[in-house]
């Protein structure tokens, strides 16, 4: 009769990853006593997929059949039953899975007691993680109480964090909120103060178009234009490399560990080391000199020199005692080693041999993995390194920038911003243990403190040798759970602070001497402070349109009349005054224009019968806007002068005109210093009752003068003109009425000057051969 045990174990295997031991059980947890049958069905099932080598080649029990299978455990012996009476019994193997193995096992009668033992180094997990030396379990013919088998895993499992994802400052558009606008005084100077909130990082704009009371007095202003960038805050917590500590975890073995492991080391952790021997501890057995003031620098050095080399370090109390060795290999790097730790046994039944509890004998001793940590101190203070706060505003034609809090550039201190922001703020962790080969924040742990020990996160070899006993469970000495379950340290300053800007940035980064963090930016209040005569104020703006007159001759009245308008965007009370010389009407007007607004205004007054044929006028205008304080001074005010020119009481053209109404006569002017010239007094009188203004013309050659004179009735004017010798000496002398519509000269005569300075009483000869130019200088008096 055979006895069957068939059960499927999922509950020591589904939390375990790939870096867990793998390790066999069987059912029932605990020894089967009283056993009368000659033989046993067992289904051993491992806790992770099992794999082996064959070929040198780590292959899935689920990749081979049947006979390959069957010809590596014949060969390999990875299972074997032994005997009281000190035989080993081979299992027979009914099927397999990669998961787990079905055997058949003989149990003579002739024996009492069987343990089912597993070897090391036979089977694998992923990874080429060996299954341990194992008993799952005895098998007695006898009632023994045996403890039941008790195994606690203790997986190799890093904790990485996994990030929020959130959007970056670039990605965000807010929306700035205007709180609040206030008039405030300082030393009797208004400035406009802005009270304006942000949600949160990220890029926005305000447009703000209001009006506010100064003094009594509505001003509107244009818009204001306000950009705001807010980046995430940036902080810094500077750091200092102190020391480097590997995740640990314990070895067992069935075979008597005759020398302690290397383990992969690094020149930092040499120079550490080495330190010990600064302070008088260890000393180098074969460079004493050398290393009692290695530095970095000789490290390296001897990297260069050496492709192998051996450093062994023995306590100064102690020449027997070797603590330390370094191995140095080009093609491997530096591994470490302390000859202490070769680990002690264990015995059967002892709590510490958790996967061979029935062995007779296991070896124990802790090794370093594979995953170092940097271990860096703070001093907890978080300083602010960047506000990350870009503001402008556009004021019309001006503009104002402010960047972080120490690169304002608001110009003339015509604006200011101010606002609250936190400079510092601390941690309540020590230290920081960052991966040696990965900077990747996730995987990062926050400590209050380093506790050392077989119950801290560092552990020596000494500590395992001295702290643990084969009366503790395996893995009491193992500082696995620190990098596995993160401590309340880690989980707050991930929770707070290790977000994914947009898959970009981390919120954590790693920095050669800190550790920066990108903080977002909760909702903020920002005070804008403008001096008020530097804000775009809406208001009128003035300017001519026209001047001009619309009198004619046959027309009583003469009508000056005026334009102006306002190109401000802002109405505004206005005064003009307008008056001409002479006449006894004046214009005095007040009123409002609007924006975009023509304003005209006329002033008119009777033609004189007393007066002269014509006339000048002067004729003034003056419009000034009622101006605000803090208003602009320009474009308030204009003030013109034009003349205008009138023909009075004509009905005709040139009444009683004869050859004697204008009369002219030419004096010579003798010039001694410039022979060449020739200088003439031309003497104009005027005969005319009626007519004061006239046309004035001399044409000579190509050159020509062309004057607006006035002279009074029975009245002259010396006109004095300087001719340089031509040979051209025929001029033309036209006189004119000033009203156009008369088209016949008044005074026509064409002279020849040369002929006046020949008849002169003293005779002079003057040549003009070889003259080809002459200038005519004429002056009014």
């Amino acid at each position: 009769m055979k006895i069957s045990i068939f059960f499927f174990i999922f509950l020591f295997a589904h939390s375990l990853l790939c870096q867990d031991i793998p390790y066999f059980t069987s059912l029932p947890i605990g020894p089967i006593l009283n056993y009368t049958q000659s033989s046993i069905l067992i289904l051993l099932r491992c806790s992770s997929p099992l794999y082996i080598y064959i070929n040198n080649t780590l292959v899935s029990l689920s990749e081979i059949n049947s006979l390959q299978f069957d010809q590596w455990f014949l060969l390999n012996t990875p299972i074997s039953l032994s005997t009281d009476t000190n035989g080993a019994i081979s299992p027979q193997i009914l099927s397999f899975t990669n998961f787990d193995l079905s055997l058949s096992i003989s149990t003579p009668i002739s024996s009492k007691e069987f343990k089912l033992f597993v070897f090391e180094n036979k089977f694998y997990g992923s990874g080429s993680v060996s299954v341990p030396y194992s008993s799952p379990l005895i098998i007695t013919r006898n009632n023994v109480n045996y403890q039941k088998l008790n195994i606690i895993n203790n997986p190799l499992q890093i904790y990485k964090y996994n990030k929020q994802l959130i959007k970056s400052w670039e990605e965000k558009s807010i929306d700035i909120r205007l709180n609040d606008i206030t008039v405030r005084y300082s030393n009797e100077d208004p400035f406009l103060d802005i009270l304006l909130s942000i949600p949160e990082s990220g890029k926005g704009v305000l447009k703000i178009e209001s009006k506010i009371n100064i003094k009594g007095y509505e001003y509107y202003f244009d818009e204001i234009v306000i950009s705001i960038t807010k980046k995430d805050q940036v902080f810094r917590l500077p750091t200092e490399l102190i020391d480097s500590l590997s995740i640990v975890q314990e070895e067992t073995s069935k075979y008597i560990m005759t020398s302690a492991p290397y383990d992969k080391s690094s020149r930092l952790e040499l120079y550490l080391d080495s330190l010990k021997i600064k302070s008088g501890e260890l000393v180098c057995i074969e460079e004493p000199v050398l290393f009692q003031s290695l530095t970095i620098n000789d490290i390296i050095q001897l990297e260069e020199i050496y492709d192998y080399r051996k450093y062994q370090f023995r306590q100064s109390d102690n020449i027997n005692v070797i603590i330390l060795e370094y191995s140095w290999n080009k093609m491997v790097g530096w591994e470490k080693s302390q000859p202490l730790n070769k680990g002690y046994s264990c015995n059967f039944l002892d709590q510490r041999n958790q996967y061979c509890p029935y062995c007779p004998e296991v070896y124990h001793r802790m090794v370093k993995t594979n995953n170092i940590y940097n271990v860096y101190k703070s001093n907890r203070v978080i300083n602010l390194h960047d506000f990350g706060l870009d503001v402008s505003l556009n004021l019309y034609d001006s503009s104002f920038y402010f960047k972080n809090k120490d690169e304002n550039i608001l110009q003339n201190s015509q604006a200011s911003i101010n606002f609250n922001f936190t400079e510092t703020f601390t941690t309540d962790n020590n230290y920081i243990l960052i991966p040696d080969n990965n900077k990747d924040s996730s995987l990062y742990l926050w400590l209050p403190n380093i506790t050392n020990g077989c119950s801290g996160i560092n552990i020596s070899y000494s500590d395992f040798f001295s702290q643990s006993s084969c009366q503790m469970s395996q893995y009491s000495c193992s500082n696995i759970h620190y990098f596995r379950e993160p401590h309340d340290e880690t989980i707050y300053m991930n929770s707070k602070y290790n977000l994914n800007y947009g898959n970009k940035r981390s919120g954590i980064m790693y920095s050669i001497d800190s550790i920066i963090f990108e903080i977002p930016q909760t909702i903020m209040n920002l005070n804008l402070s403008l001096f008020v005569p530097s804000l775009p104020f809406m208001q009128p703006l003035i300017k001519e349109k026209s001047f001009e007159s619309n009198s004619s001759i046959a027309q009583s009245l003469i009508i000056i009349k005026y334009s102006f308008s306002n190109f401000g965007k802002r109405g505004g009370d206005f005064s003009i005054s307008m008056n001409c010389n002479g006449t006894s009407n004046n214009l005095l007007n007040y009123g409002t224009i609007k924006p975009k607004e023509t304003l005209q205004f006329s002033l008119s007054f009777q033609k004189s019968i007393f007066s002269k044929n014509t006339r000048v006028y002067e004729c003034k205008v003056k419009v000034t806007i009622q101006s605000l304080e803090y208003w602009s001074k320009s474009d308030k005010e204009i003030e013109s002068t034009k003349n205008f020119i009138f023909r009075e009481n004509e009905n005709g053209c040139y009444h009683n005109i004869t050859k004697d109404s204008i009369t002219i006569s030419k004096e010579f002017v003798r010039n001694i210093s410039t022979p060449n010239e020739a200088t003439f007094i031309i003497k104009i009188k005027n005969n005319i009752e009626t007519i004061d203004w006239f046309f004035f013309n001399i044409n000579c050659f190509k050159d020509s003068i062309n004057k607006t004179i006035q002279i009074p009735s029975h009245s002259s004017l010396s006109i004095p003109i300087t001719i340089k010798h031509s040979s051209n000496t025929n001029c033309k002398i036209t006189i004119d009425s000033f009203l156009t519509k008369c088209q016949n000269n008044i005074y026509s005569d064409n002279w020849n000057y040369v002929s006046d300075i020949t008849n002169i009483s003293n005779k002079q000869t003057i040549s003009i051969s070889n003259i080809i130019l002459f200038v005519l200088i004429l002056s009014l008096f």
